[in-house]
């Protein structure tokens, strides 16, 4: 997407429920959390802005990711 709202582009197309996105400080990725399938599972996942590429970084099992306190280090 530019600066100014134009050229929005689709970084997912699981058809899950995905939220709390966060730009890594360099802005070359969003993480996110996402439902991995099962009833209250989620995943954190990166996404690679290039390209979409989209890797898992941590399944927690039936927790709940603290999305709102999602933060690059």
């Amino acid at each position: 997407m530019n600066l100014d709202g134009s050229n929005l582009r689709q970084m997912t197309k699981s058809g899950r429920t995905e939220s709390f996105p966060a730009w890594s400080p360099d802005g070359k990725y969003i993480a996110f959390r996402s439902e991995t399938g099962k009833m209250g599972d989620n995943g954190l996942y990166i996404a690679r802005v290039s390209d979409g590429n989209t890797m898992l970084a941590d399944s927690n099992g039936g927790g709940h990711t603290p999305g709102s306190r999602l933060s690059w280090r």
